[in-house]
């Protein structure tokens, strides 16, 4: 599941026309060390990834886990992902 691309595709041009760097899939951060400088080591959960250096400022976007199970949304209409706590959606996330 996926945001809008039109919106993702102008967020990520415009972090890193500003000199912000994404890293993606590192499965987390593990820890964040600080220098004496105030700079910060990101060290990652994803075995084999080099710690990432001198960052100023982490910003980490977790995935988030919905909280379907109890709602009976079958009685409302609502499909669910087959295994899955997700609602269905379709290419335009309507339901």
């Amino acid at each position: 599941r996926t945001f809008d691309d039109d919106i993702t595709d102008h967020l990520d041009f415009e972090m890193r026309r500003q000199g912000i760097t994404i890293h993606r899939n590192t499965e987390g951060v593990a820890k964040i060390e600080l220098d004496p400088n105030g700079n910060k080591t990101v060290h990652l959960v994803t075995p084999g990834l080099d710690p990432i250096t001198d960052a100023e400022v982490v910003l980490m976007a977790p995935g988030r886990l919905p909280n379907t199970e109890t709602l009976n949304l079958d009685k409302a209409g609502v499909n669910l992902i087959p295994g899955k706590t997700y609602i269905q959606v379709d290419d335009f996330q309507n339901t």
